[in-house]
């Protein structure tokens, strides 16, 4: 069965996180429900933050 609206608004925003302290720390350590890291290495760091699009139909997809 296909993930729902919400569930997939949840998981895209734990990726977020989890790429976002990627790109910005040395080593980077993340526990969510579904992505995890223990002292990541991301390397070489992007020079200005990435633009990331992601949106939907639904109430929660508007939302920003």
């Amino acid at each position: 069965m296909p993930d729902q609206h919400d569930d997939r608004y949840a998981r895209t925003s734990e990726w977020l996180k989890a790429v976002e302290g990627l790109w910005s720390e040395p080593r980077f350590s993340f526990e969510g429900q579904l992505y995890r890291t223990d002292k990541a290495i991301n390397e070489p760091k992007p020079v200005r933050k990435p633009v990331v699009y992601a949106g939907g139909e639904s109430e929660g997809g508007q939302a920003p």
